[in-house]
């Protein structure tokens, strides 16, 4: 296959694979608030919100929306520091927890049923050249 219709491919294959059900879960843990959550879920003593600004590069007003949205959905809860009412510290619930636990077994399952439609060894395959070719994908963008 030429130069031009190798890219071709690759352009098609990745605009196709970028719209299918694993990536459309993967994407959700990596932006929003299932990615705002996860981030939470992972500081088990809590996190004040400018930390989640900051660690995730989101505006302050971003993750002051997405967390009153987690909050109405029970998701999140919120502390004010007796010492300084402007300091506030935000935790998991159980309900933030099982939600993000559930939606992480529907992505491993998305993710098993790929490498299984594939075969295991196409997909360990597809997953060394990806991770041989990432960096330089890196690189130039």
């Amino acid at each position: 296959m030429d130069q031009k219709a190798l890219r071709t491919k690759l352009m098609d294959c990745f605009q196709r694979l970028s719209k299918s059900k694993p990536m459309a879960a993967l994407r959700k843990f990596s932006e929003g608030e299932l990615a705002v959550l996860q981030f939470i879920g992972g500081e088990h003593a809590g996190i004040n919100p400018s930390k989640i600004s900051e660690s995730m590069s989101l505006s302050r007003s971003r993750v002051a929306s997405i967390l009153g949205v987690l909050r109405k959905k029970g998701f999140v809860s919120m502390e004010i520091a007796a010492d300084d009412r402007r300091k506030m510290t935000v935790f998991i619930t159980p309900a933030g927890k099982k939600f993000l636990d559930d939606r992480y077994g529907e992505l491993l399952c998305l993710f098993d049923g790929f490498i299984a439609a594939a075969g295991a060894k196409e997909a360990e395959d597809l997953a060394a050249t990806l991770e041989n070719a990432l960096p330089a994908a890196d690189e130039n963008a």
